[in-house]
C-alpha cells in the first residue's frame, strides 16, 4: 500500500496500477472478495486510462476468478469474454 501510494505521489499511473493490482490478488487469497474486486476495477480503470492492454486484461482475469469463486457464473463468463 505504500509503494501505491508513493507512485500515486510522483504520478506513475503503470506503477499504481501494478500495486492495486497485486493488491487486489492478496485479496482474493484472503478471501475478501468485496475489497478485492474494488481494488481490480480501479486497478483495471488505471490500466485503461495509460492504455496497458495486458494489465487491463490481468485485472479482468482476476474479476473472472472472484466471479467464478462466488458462483456468479455470468459475470464470471462476461469478465472473460472482455479479458
Amino acid at each position: 500500500m505504500e509503494a501505491q501510494q508513493q507512485f500515486h505521489a510522483l504520478g506513475n499511473d503503470l506503477g499504481e496500477a501494478q500495486c492495486l493490482q497485486s493488491l487486489g490478488d492478496i485479496q482474493i487469497r484472503q478471501k475478501n472478495y468485496v475489497k478485492a474486486s474494488d481494488t481490480l476495477k480501479e486497478a483495471h480503470k488505471k490500466f485503461c486510462k495509460i492504455r496497458n492492454i495486458v494489465g487491463e486484461a490481468q485485472c479482468l482475469k482476476s474479476l473472472h476468478n472472484i466471479h467464478y469463486m462466488l458462483g456468479k457464473y455470468a459475470e464470471a463468463s462476461n469478465a472473460l469474454t472482455e479479458a
